[in-house]
């Protein structure tokens, strides 16, 4: 982590040990969690891309689809040269509506990331899994 900018510290350490995962209000205050803030920094930034693949690659479910999900942005032949390691992955990952959590497993997610949906879309068309 050295050869980051002194901002992209926190913001990778914010996604690395993320349990959960939500791109609206979240929680009983109704907040945006630290790790979707950074998450949307980091699609802005310059080095987004080489911490997008530090998250990928990160032995955390949630911090793998945060990375994966930036890289399906910034960088798609990273992203598939990455994802074809988690296509059997049925680790969960927490997603948060509000109060609300429910469990999908990242290979799933993926598949409906790569048919074209994005973020909070990701968890709509999706049935909690009961494995």
């Amino acid at each position: 982590m050295t050869d980051l900018p002194q901002e992209a510290i926190p913001q990778l350490e914010s996604i690395l040990k993320a349990g959960t995962i939500a791109f609206g209000p979240a929680g009983f205050a109704g907040t945006i969690p630290d790790a979707t803030q950074a998450y949307w920094r980091l699609l802005q930034a310059p080095y987004g891309v080489a911490l997008f693949r530090q998250c990928a690659e990160s032995g955390n479910p949630t911090a793998r689809l945060y990375g994966l999900m930036g890289l399906y942005q910034m960088d798609r032949p990273t992203y598939f040269d990455i994802a074809v390691h988690y296509r059997d992955d049925t680790s969960e990952v927490m997603y948060l509506r509000g109060c609300i959590g429910t469990a999908y497993t990242l290979n799933r997610l993926l598949a409906h990331l790569e048919a074209g949906q994005q973020e909070a879309d990701l968890f709509l068309d999706l049935s909690p899994e009961s494995e």
